[in-house]
């Protein structure tokens, strides 16, 4: 709220622009994290580690193909090392028989 108050004359300017804020904060975020977190709670924790780091990846990838962003070398950098540790984590891992 401090930081609303300190720089957030625009949206405090009317009750449109409030309304919309207040839309923005109910509906898509609100609602969406309460769904996202009710998955998380019924899914093994390895499953929900990985869907966890996923959701940067998506966000900058439908940023990028939808929104026409651009990312810096860096970004895709990390967004591969995201994608490799994923694979990596979720490769089978081989049972070796001991006689």
């Amino acid at each position: 709220m401090p930081l609303l108050i300190a720089t957030g004359s625009p949206l405090l300017a009317s009750w449109q622009n409030a309304a919309v804020g207040g839309y923005m904060a109910i509906f898509p975020m609100g609602i969406g994290y309460l769904c996202y977190g009710a998955g998380l709670a019924r899914i093994k924790a390895s499953i929900a580690t990985a869907i966890t780091l996923l959701e940067p990846v998506v966000a900058a990838l439908l940023a990028v193909f939808i929104l026409n962003e651009t990312l810096s070398p860096t970004r895709w950098a990390g967004i591969g090392l995201i994608i490799a540790s994923l694979v990596i984590t979720a490769w089978p891992k081989r049972v070796t028989v001991s006689d």
